[in-house]
């Protein structure tokens, strides 16, 4: 039988949210201490062979968006453990959480995507009347549709 949590006291959440606090910063501590040791003993060059990069992704943009991250996830974990201010601000604290949570997670997003490329040979390909080419897994009516817009450009067909 399913129970029904009961309702946590101020003290409760005040004692979680100061443990996630310091969870965070021990997390923190040990991830600069040891890529900062890292860095020094082996070199730079050693932390690429830990981060792969793939084909259409930067790095550094990838990085900066999982730095924002982790550093929105602790300035709320923070803010939260005020009391005064989770009591007052907590939905405040917890929107301005979800908007920069979504500005991360478009900042890391690619620009180009490779299966786009794909649909604009196919395109090509049934405009020219000939067979697709071998990467093209998808169903024709995409290449269809977009042999239509061929005339416009590649640039605006990819759009």
């Amino acid at each position: 039988m399913i129970q029904a949590s009961r309702p946590r006291t101020a003290t409760e959440v005040a004692r979680a949210l100061e443990l996630a606090c310091r969870a965070w910063m021990l997390l923190t501590t040990c991830f600069l201490v040891g890529n900062g040791a890292i860095v020094l003993l082996l070199g730079s060059a050693r932390l690429h062979d830990l981060v792969q990069e793939g084909p259409l992704s930067r790095l550094p943009l990838t990085l900066v968006s999982v730095a924002i991250a982790w550093l929105v996830v602790g300035a709320a974990l923070f803010a939260l453990g005020n009391r005064a201010l989770r009591e007052r601000h907590w939905l405040t604290v917890l929107c301005a959480f979800f908007v920069l949570m979504l500005y991360a997670n478009i900042l890391r997003e690619r620009l180009a995507y490779a299966d786009v490329r794909d649909y604009v040979l196919a395109a090509h390909d049934l405009a020219q009347h000939t067979t697709l080419h071998a990467r093209y897994l998808y169903p024709p009516f995409f290449a269809t549709v977009l042999a239509a817009l061929l005339p416009l450009g590649d640039l605006s067909v990819e759009w």
